[in-house]
């Protein structure tokens, strides 16, 4: 990334709902089995193993810090939204990627916070610049027949990365449309970042 032109945008992203104490359940698809991650990088954070294996839902304790950024709680929800579509446009080219957000690292990188985005397997990662974020927006819109839910994390005027919901086999699963429309009542249509 260090190399990579300055007009191509070197982020990538995830999203993020806070669940409260251990009353909190997850709706439907999305609640699967949970697990405590060793170590957390966020204090009382949480796993997400699978998003469309088992229609049960389990209690969390917390999903994130409290005191955790709103864009570090909208990363960690991501998790939570099963398949996303990973969208990056630069100059002259376009970047997607389908993949379930299974950890979230963060680190300092070249005296910036970045934020890791990757399943368990590391086949896919995603790295978000948190410091030259300026804005992220929810979006959802119709597109033909399909109706498409969108978070798009800005760089200044530009969307650095969007990430959208992924239909599997043609359809959206209404628990992940259900979910993605509690975190946009949770943090508005957009929020400033930086």
């Amino acid at each position: 990334l260090e190399d990579a032109p300055a007009a191509m945008p070197r982020v990538r992203a995830l999203l993020i709902l806070t669940v409260s104490a251990a009353s909190a359940t997850l709706p439907g698809a999305l609640a699967t089995t949970v697990a405590p991650r060793a170590a957390p990088l966020v204090s009382g954070s949480a796993r997400l193993r699978s998003a469309w294996a088992r229609r049960s839902a389990p209690r969390l304790s917390a999903v994130v810090d409290e005191d955790a950024t709103p864009v570090k709680k909208l990363l960690a929800d991501l998790k939570f939204l099963g398949p996303v579509r990973f969208i990056v446009q630069g100059a002259g080219a376009i970047l997607e990627a389908v993949a379930e957000v299974e950890a979230i690292n963060y680190a300092n990188v070249g005296g910036s916070e970045m934020a890791t985005l990757k399943t368990d397997d590391a086949t896919f990662e995603a790295h978000l610049r948190l410091g030259e974020l300026t804005r992220c927006a929810f979006e959802a819109k119709r597109k033909g027949e399909r109706d498409l839910y969108l978070v798009k994390f800005f760089a200044g005027d530009t969307p650095a990365l969007t990430c959208l919901l992924h239909a599997e086999g043609g359809e959206l699963d209404p628990d992940a449309v259900t979910f993605y429309e509690g975190l946009r009542t949770a943090f508005g249509d957009s929020f400033n970042v930086n």
